[in-house]
């Protein structure tokens, strides 16, 4: 899981077009930088749930105790026959079934599968509940693969999918306004960002003290409506995505 997003939240453009920034001297420089922040910043808080689409190449394999019905890696290297032919024995290592879990949701779309090296035709598999590789019939993936070369080589299975979810309106709003505030900071000017130093009057007296801003704490900014959107969409303060492993489950390497 990244720690920014694939795709920022707002945009330099976004920005220069709110009211708040075109009504005062901001320097277009300082945008940039401030739209940056700001998304990678909620994307963050938010238990980074949302990171746009994001692109990988899967390399999936199975743990190496072998599947039912085929004949165990770990037999193969006892009896010295080598990776090839124990994956030409096994017919390509093919022990997954016809639908193969991803391990990324939610996946996109499937932008290309290889399989020996060979570009699969489209209409051979198809994408189910935006995680599952499925085969239709009963023809099956291999999950047995030399991790060692390209996926352009025999011996070699791959899946380039496009993935993950796009932040909501909310999300927008929140990083348009955090972003803002981030930019007249910036450019020294008013502001709705919190102020580390506080000046208190009482009884006539005045003295200056520091905010403790136990808002940092609680995963928050200090500005009203963008942690409405970090409470309403991260509520449990998670700082990602729950996921589910076991050492029983098939694994997936990513390549680049």
């Amino acid at each position: 899981m990244t720690t920014v997003p694939c795709a920022p939240w707002v945009t330099a453009a976004d920005l220069a077009g709110r009211p708040d920034i075109t009504d005062k001297v901001v320097d277009a420089g300082v945008l940039p930088g401030a739209a940056a922040d700001a998304s990678n910043l909620l994307y963050m808080l938010s238990g980074r749930q949302f990171p746009g689409a994001c692109t990988a190449t899967l390399r999936p394999t199975a743990a190496l105790y072998g599947c039912a019905g085929v004949y165990p890696l770990q037999a193969a290297v006892a009896a010295g026959m080598g990776i090839d032919s124990w994956m030409a024995a096994t017919n390509g290592g093919s022990c997954c079934p016809a639908g193969l879990r991803l391990g990324l949701y939610p996946i996109r779309s499937v932008t290309q599968v290889k399989v020996n090296g060979v570009v699969q035709d489209p209409a051979t598999y198809r994408l189910d509940d935006n995680r599952w590789l499925v085969r239709p019939g009963l023809v099956l993936w291999p999950v047995y693969q030399r991790l060692d070369l390209p996926d352009t080589a025999a011996g070699t299975f791959s899946v380039a999918v496009t993935h993950g979810q796009d932040p909501p309106q909310a999300a927008v709003s929140a990083a348009s306004t955090l972003g803002a505030e981030l930019a007249k900071a910036r450019a020294g000017l008013s502001n709705r960002l919190p102020q580390r130093v506080l000046t208190l009057t009482r009884q006539g007296m005045s003295m200056t003290v520091l905010d403790p801003q136990t808002f940092i704490k609680e995963g928050l900014t200090g500005i009203y409506e963008v942690d409405l959107f970090i409470r309403g969409y991260n509520p449990a303060k998670q700082t990602r995505r729950p996921t589910v492993w076991s050492p029983d489950m098939a694994q997936h390497r990513r390549t680049g």
